[in-house]
């Protein structure tokens, strides 16, 4: 029996997620991203609820925790400086979550533990995908034809 392939698209935190997984799975995983190279920018990302527990699935949630930005809550203030509104961290469900992370942090921690044989095309794009008789056909905007199977 062939190993089986699949095409992820996209490099972000979902996308490296699947690819972690299907990997994992045994797997073939190409991930497609269009940016050049690997992004590590972004606002921050809290992390609660069943993402916890899929990262301590993972093996990456000291990683992440080892991360998180420590803040403590929000503040809004007008603009003469006077708050108005304070949102504070009240645990694990709070307004702001106790565990948060700069998002490209993020991406990196997954990326950095994706198990062996992913393979990353950076700076392309998904053009078309067709269906055959038993696997998918893609074609990228600079024109790689990549084929996966079906599920």
């Amino acid at each position: 029996m062939h190993e089986r392939s699949a095409v992820v698209s996209g490099a972000s935190i979902a996308g490296l997620s699947a690819a972690f997984w299907l990997r994992r799975l045994g797997w073939q995983v190409t991930v497609i991203e269009r940016a050049p190279a690997f992004r590590d920018g972004g606002q921050n990302v809290d992390v609660r609820g069943v993402a916890r527990e899929v990262l301590h699935r993972m093996g990456l949630f000291d990683a992440v925790k080892r991360q998180n930005t420590t803040e403590t809550g929000t503040v809004l203030v007008d603009a003469s400086g006077a708050v108005t509104m304070e949102l504070p961290s009240d645990g694990q469900d709070g307004a702001t979550a106790e565990l948060e992370v700069l998002r490209g942090d993020f991406a990196r921690i997954i990326h950095d533990g994706l198990p062996p044989g992913v393979t990353f095309v950076y700076g392309d794009t998904v053009e078309d995908v067709a269906d055959g008789p038993g696997d998918v056909r893609i074609v990228t905007a600079q024109g790689r034809e990549l084929r996966c199977d079906c599920w």
